[in-house]
Order: structure tokens, then sequence, then C-alpha cells
């Protein structure tokens, strides 16, 4: 199976053989049916291409490729799924089935997942050597604001354009690297 993952002649001077991606079919199922809420009478039925989307790590192959198939029989969705490896094993899976984007939790069951901003917003503030005080005052916002998106709250457009600014990022870039849809038209 990460033969499949991890066949690139195009990349590689070491010939090896050639793995049929339709092993990945039941690989990518089982990933699926792992997760709790997943209705298992949804199955991937069929992969069409693998390719690298991440850095091509020594000689080895990529640390990250994309798979592309569909899911279902009589009306197919498009199926993307993103594996991220590391030497022979798997660290990260993301499934996106038509518009919808599927990953597993990282926080234990009963909580809600955070949002990617406030990971985003510590490791700024972190970087820039910024206190919960300071991004409230530059941002216009109370401290207990700033606690809150800090700990996993998701922005609305006017807190997070606020707090892009006081961050000294643009709003947009902000936005797109959490993960949410920037709107550059949005209030100011």
């Amino acid at each position: 199976m990460f033969s499949a993952l991890t066949f690139w002649p195009d990349y590689s001077s070491t010939p090896a053989p050639r793995v049929p991606v339709a092993v990945l079919v039941p690989f990518f199922n089982d990933l699926l049916d792992e997760l709790p809420w997943w209705n298992p009478a949804w199955r991937v039925t069929r992969i069409s291409a693998v390719e690298p989307s991440g850095a091509m790590v020594g000689g080895s192959g990529f640390d990250e490729v994309t798979v592309l198939g569909e899911v279902g029989d009589a009306d197919p969705q498009p199926f993307v799924g993103r594996v991220r490896l590391q030497d022979d094993r798997l660290v990260r899976f993301q499934a996106k089935i038509g518009d919808v984007v599927i990953e597993p939790g990282s926080t234990p069951a009963g909580e809600p997942e955070q949002d990617p901003f406030a990971a985003l917003v510590r490791v700024l503030m972190d970087v820039r050597g910024l206190r919960i005080r300071d991004v409230a005052r530059g941002a216009f916002l109370s401290e207990a604001t700033i606690r809150c998106l800090r700990g996993g709250w998701s922005p609305d457009p006017v807190v997070a354009r606020r707090v892009a600014e006081a961050l000294d990022v643009t709003p947009e870039e902000l936005l797109a690297a959490a993960g949410h849809d920037a709107e550059p038209d949005g209030p100011r």
C-alpha cells in the first residue's frame, strides 16, 4: 500500500516496481471507517491518480501525496485524499468528498474542535513577542476576546480584520492561512 503512495518514476533515479493504485481503495475505506460518525455505506469506489503535493524528502519520496478518486456507485462524488507520510508511517490524513473536508479530530470526544485561527494567532503572538494585552489594545478588543480567540473561538470578519491588523498581517493572509474564506470587501 505504501508503495502505491510512494512510486514516483518521474522524480527518482532508482527504478521501482509499479504498484496499482487500486490497492488504495480499501486503505481509504479503512481509514474512513475508523471515524466514529462515518456512514459505512459511503465507500471509496475508485482511485484514479496519486500525485505529490508536499516536499521531496531525500530520495525516498514526497512527505505528502494527494489521491484522486470517487466515492459512491450510483451517483459518484469526487474524492480527494491527502496523506502525510513520515518514513513508512501515516502521520496525517484528510479527505474531501465533493465540497466537504473530512479529517480526524484532534480533541477528545465531546469537545469542540479548535478553529485553526486560534493556533495561528497564538503562533504569531509568540513569534512577535506580543501579550494578550498588546493584541487587545492594537485590535480595540477586550482581553477576554483575545483569550477566547486563542482558545479556539472562530472569529467573525470584523474581529478577524482587527486582530490581523494588530498582528501586522493583512486580514486576507491571516484568514487564508487559517483556512477561512477571506472577505476583502467586508467591514473595516
